[in-house]
C-alpha cells in the first residue's frame, strides 16, 4: 500500500486528491439530494391531484343533498297545501290511477 501513503506524497499531489475526494462526496449528496427532492415533489403533485378529487366529490355529494332537499320541500309542500298530486287515487272501479289522468 505504498501507493496511499501520504506523508512521501508532495502537498499539490495530497491535495488533489483530498479536493477530489470531496467533490465526489459533494456531488454524491447532492445526487442524493436531488432524488429525495424530486419524490417529495412527486408526492406533492399525487396529494393536489387527491385533494382536487375529494373538493369535486364534495362538491357532487352537496349538490346531490341540496336536490334531495328542494325535492322533500316540493313534496311536503304539495301535501301541505292539499295538493296529492304525488299520491294515486281511484277511478271508482277499484283501480288506482295518477291525478288528472283520464281514464
Amino acid at each position: 500500500m505504498e501507493f496511499f501513503n501520504l506523508t512521501k506524497m508532495k502537498l499539490a499531489k495530497r491535495l488533489g486528491i483530498s479536493f477530489g475526494a470531496l467533490t465526489i462526496w459533494a456531488a454524491a449528496i447532492g445526487g442524493v439530494g436531488w432524488w429525495a427532492l424530486s419524490a417529495i415533489n412527486a408526492a406533492m403533485d399525487d396529494a393536489i391531484t387527491q385533494s382536487h378529487r375529494t373538493e369535486v366529490a364534495q362538491a357532487i355529494v352537496k349538490n346531490i343533498d341540496d336536490i334531495s332537499l328542494n325535492v322533500w320541500n316540493i313534496l311536503a309542500r304539495d301535501d301541505a297545501a292539499g295538493n296529492k298530486s304525488t299520491r294515486p287515487t281511484s277511478n271508482g272501479s277499484g283501480a288506482p290511477t295518477a291525478r288528472g289522468c283520464q281514464t
